[in-house]
């Protein structure tokens, strides 16, 4: 697993321990990040990123290595995060990077005085529905800010509510990969 784009482009970056976390491939990863540039428009150059079910970080590193301000990590799971640490010290983002353990299924409230997420990405376990209870703990806990983009990375066969505060905005298939682009109306 490399980093796609950006300065760090190249970069090789471990996977947890274990078969409990799916990383995405680069080739999702890029596609996603076509989509966000060159689709919708996102602005990632400055961003505040969060990174839920954080897996490896891949999708927050991605993000910082293509300009991204800083980004926020939340997963449960011990080996996750050690990838997470072990793959931010590798490229240099520590400076950059918040790693938090948290139950993303109600997260709470974001640090005081931390601002709110412009581009959030959700990548929970697959058919483990996860997906509605870590959206709405999201923002919940001010998590997000108004018209953020938010990018729930799912299954192919798999659905979810999706809050009414969620405008979808895409939808893109990579194999048994289903990928859906929000705007947080906040």
């Amino acid at each position: 697993m490399r980093i796609v784009a950006g300065r760090h482009r190249g970069r090789r970056l471990a996977a947890p321990h274990g078969d409990a976390t799916r990383p995405t491939s680069d080739r999702v990863r890029e596609a996603i990040y076509n989509v966000l540039s060159h689709g919708l428009d996102v602005e990632i150059e400055g961003a505040v990123v969060l990174d839920v079910f954080a897996g490896s970080g891949a999708l927050g590193i991605e993000a910082l290595s293509r300009g991204a301000g800083h980004a926020i990590f939340v997963d449960m799971a011990r080996p996750a995060l050690d990838a997470v640490g072990a793959n931010v010290e590798t490229v240099g983002e520590d400076e950059n990077a918040t790693i938090l353990r948290r139950d993303v299924r109600r997260f709470g409230a974001k640090p005081a005085g931390a601002t709110p997420a412009t581009l959030a990405f959700f990548d929970p376990p697959y058919h483990e529905t996860m997906v509605e209870p870590a959206l709405i703990a999201a923002v919940e806990g001010g998590w997000l800010a108004p018209g953020a983009c938010v990018v729930v990375e799912t299954a192919e066969d798999e659905s979810f509510g999706t809050p009414d505060q969620f405008e979808a905005l895409d939808e893109r298939r990579y194999g048994k990969t289903l990928v859906r682009f929000f705007r947080y109306g906040g």
